[in-house]
């Protein structure tokens, strides 16, 4: 499998997964009122760029065939993932 056999869904999804996971922006906030802790999470980089690579992805997954099905699947399982995380769902700092 060479890079110019992949589809440019499947190109596309997968920068889009790698700068997932590679760019944050990021805002935490904490505060404590009556002894109540309470804290909040939100990651914009790997909410918008896990979108991108998961809706591509999928765009990817439906048109292509062989190796691009297959980086596009991975492109979107990433995507989707960076999503969880960056929402705070999973792996969250708070």
């Amino acid at each position: 499998m060479k890079i110019s056999d992949l589809t440019g869904a499947a190109k596309g999804a997968a920068i889009l997964a790698i700068l997932a996971l590679v760019i944050s922006i990021n805002f935490t906030s904490t505060s404590t009122i009556n002894g109540v802790f309470t804290c909040s999470f939100i990651d914009y980089g790997r909410v918008g760029f896990g979108a991108l690579a998961a809706l591509v992805g999928l765009v990817g997954l439906v048109s292509g065939q062989g190796a691009s099905r297959t980086v596009s699947a991975i492109a979107a399982v990433v995507g989707i993932l960076a999503v969880l995380y960056g929402l705070g769902i999973i792996l969250s700092p708070c």
